[in-house]
C-alpha cells in the first residue's frame, strides 16, 4: 500500500487513501463474491464493520468530526 505523499494534512489526502485502499477493496469484495455473497452484501458488511471500528476507536468528539466528514458530498 502506497503511504501518504507527507505527514500531516494535505490537499486530497482523502483522496489519497481512497486510491491506496482500492486494490485491496475490490480483492476484498471479490473474494467475498466468490465465497458466495452477493456484491451489495459485502458492501454493507464492509460499512457495518467500518462504522463499529470506528465507534470503538475514536472518542465522542473525533466521532462527530467523522461524520461530518462521511456526511459532507462526494467530489466526482
Amino acid at each position: 500500500m502506497r503511504a501518504p505523499r507527507h505527514l500531516g494534512s494535505y490537499p486530497d489526502r482523502d483522496l489519497d487513501l481512497q486510491e491506496a485502499l482500492e486494490d485491496g477493496f475490490v480483492a476484498l469484495i471479490a473474494s467475498a463474491e466468490k465465497a458466495g455473497w452477493l456484491p451489495l452484501e459485502a458492501y454493507q458488511a464492509v460499512i457495518s464493520l467500518a462504522e463499529a471500528h470506528a465507534c470503538a476507536d475514536l472518542s465522542d468528539e473525533a466521532m462527530r468530526e467523522l461524520l461530518d466528514l462521511l456526511r459532507r458530498p462526494k467530489r466526482t
